[in-house]
């Protein structure tokens, strides 16, 4: 019995546990086995298997030196992808792997791309590496280029230069087979800038964080001439259920194997948790990560789920992601309304008065809600814990209290939202805001103000700080500062503020907007894992916590606690 068809056999048999995904994809491999129309060629899948364990050498880390062996499911792969034959030509076209972080992708994504380099039966290869920035892609080329220079079997032909590795710093950024006019290039950072290239495979990283199908347009299209062109996509799950690769490629390989739709050239697995499954059980995580064991570890498992269930958020969202393989909707999960709910203690907001905070000023357009917030750092232990009080003010035109999308009126009614009645009722009153901002210092000790300068509408900041500094109050107030929204900046108090709501540190005082603009939340997140609250893609306001965000960001740079661009305004 070859490995594909122990692998098929075991899984349905339930000897290894596994997804509906898998178990379809190995019902189908048994099905097919049986058709007369196509053919399985052993020798070929076999062959595959043989060059990648026998030739090849990991690189990196306590495997370094050893033999590239392949487990059982990714056996299972290559020799599907190789051994699947049809009118005498390679049946498969397209692979699709979705598969958790740490169980090798890359590794093995290298590996399929020596072989097709090195022994595939094409001519000319050409292999192009995409993913959604450029330097993703250049790290499955190193990879490819660092495994050659640890495998004996290539160094003589790395030492005649028949193949040359070319380097870039410390990295390998390209790979050049001249006996058979072969090559190894990652995309750059523009995909249309890859049109004339002829690739033979493509290989496709991360393709969860495309925005667009621009990249396998390019590869696709690119392919046209060969008489069997591959194209490999390897990704863990996301946070964008609206890109191309959930509502696309993904969704085309679970009709391909529901039966929906028909796809002789198309092979797909997905290793996920079923739908029925609890993510915080470990006896389920095999689903995800069929390397269990072997290159991701249970121990790692346990302590990402630990920092999950303390810390919440995205720490939550992270583990399901990258370690469970769950596509996550961002929204639904950044700050949970019961870990929310539990941040008030019962202080009163007279307690407040005259006490140091910081103010966050969030201005929208003239016709929509803005929003400003006093944060009052390590107000007072309680239970052990340093709560922090938050207070806010919002404002919002009269024409705008009750729209299509939304009604504000009983928030108008409990005072919690301000109506401004200016001279047009459609547009905000900023004379009122400056006004209301320019009495509190008669009530709280101000310190700082930051706000986003590119939202510092009609002339507000300006008015402040002439108010401000020629007011009896003036000893309130120590600057106003532009908060620059960059993703670095932003993010250090977005985090800062998440982990200390997940603490349970902060007291809202049950304010109903701010804990429903705290359920509007999406967060931008991007491949280094910083975070900020995204206004383009909430589908409500979030103006409150954005407020509350800005100053945070100023208590840090007070506190020495993180860098914030700002520039302070001299009042």
């Amino acid at each position: 019995m070859i490995a594909a068809d122990k692998y098929a056999e075991d899984v349905l048999s339930g000897k290894i546990l596994a997804c509906k995904w898998i178990k379809l994809a190995c019902q189908k491999y048994q099905s097919d086995r049986k058709r007369t129309d196509i053919v399985f060629d052993e020798k070929q899948a076999n062959r595959a298997v043989n060059f990648i364990e026998r030739k090849l050498r990991h690189w990196e880390g306590s495997w370094r030196g050893k033999p590239l062996l392949l487990e059982d499911w990714q056996k299972f792969v290559v020799m599907q992808i190789f051994g699947w034959q049809k009118n005498g030509r390679r049946r498969i076209r397209s692979c699709y792997i979705q598969i958790s972080r740490k169980n090798g992708k890359t590794s093995f994504a290298a590996a399929v791309l020596l072989y097709h380099l090195f022994a595939d039966r094409e001519n000319t290869p050409q292999i192009l590496v995409g993913a959604n920035n450029e330097d993703q892609a250049k790290i499955c080329v190193n990879s490819s280029g660092r495994i050659i220079e640890q495998s004996p079997v290539f160094k003589d032909l790395v030492d005649e230069e028949v193949v040359k590795i070319s380097v870039y710093g410390r990295n390998v950024v390209g790979i050049y087979h001249h006996e058979r006019d072969g090559a190894v290039k990652a995309m750059s950072k523009n995909p249309q800038t890859q049109d004339g290239f002829n690739p033979s495979l493509g290989v496709v990283d991360e393709y969860h964080e495309a925005k667009d199908d621009a990249l396998l347009n390019v590869i696709e299209s690119g392919q046209g001439a060969r008489p069997e062109p591959l194209l490999l996509v390897v990704t863990t799950a996301g946070f964008d259920k609206t890109g191309p690769c959930y509502t696309k490629l993904r969704r085309s390989s679970i009709e391909m194997l529901t039966g929906k739709t028909q796809d002789d050239s198309h092979l797909a697995f997905i290793y996920e948790l079923d739908e029925e499954d609890a993510w915080d059980d470990p006896k389920v995580w095999v689903k995800s990560n069929p390397n269990l064991g072997v290159s991701v570890f249970p121990e790692y498992l346990h302590a990402r789920l630990v920092k999950a269930k303390n810390e919440g958020a995205t720490k939550e969202v992270d583990f399901k992601t990258k370690n469970l393989n769950m596509w996550v909707d961002a929204p639904t999960v950044w700050i949970q309304d019961e870990i929310w709910s539990k941040n008030t203690y019962g202080i009163r907001k007279e307690e407040l008065i005259g006490m140091p905070c910081y103010g966050g000023l969030d201005l929208s357009t003239g016709i929509d809600l803005n929003a400003f917030a006093l944060y009052f750092p390590k107000f007072r232990e309680v239970g052990g814990r340093i709560i922090s009080p938050v207070l806010w003010w919002f404002w919002i035109p009269k024409s705008r209290v009750k729209t299509e999308d939304f009604d504000y009126t009983q928030w108008v009614e409990d005072g919690y939202i301000t109506v401004t009645e200016g001279v047009f009722e459609n547009v905000i009153d900023h004379k009122k805001i400056i006004y209301d901002i320019c009495e509190l210092p008669k009530m709280y000790n101000i310190q700082a103000i930051a706000f986003d300068q590119r939202l510092a509408y009609h002339g507000v900041v300006q008015e402040l700080g002439t108010v401000f500094g020629t007011s009896e109050n003036e000893e309130f107030i120590t600057g106003l500062y532009p908060f620059t929204q960059s993703m670095a900046n932003v993010s250090l108090s977005t985090k800062a503020l998440e982990k200390e709501i997940c603490n349970f540190q902060l007291e809202h005082f049950n304010n109903p907007v701010a804990r429903w603009m705290m359920g509007n939340v999406v967060l931008k997140k991007d491949p280094v894992g910083q975070i900020m609250p995204d206004k383009s893609k909430s589908m409500f306001k979030i103006d409150g916590v954005a407020a509350l965000v800005n100053a945070k960001a100023i208590d840090l740079r007070m506190d020495g606690m993180g860098r914030v661009e700002t520039q302070s305004y001299a009042i």
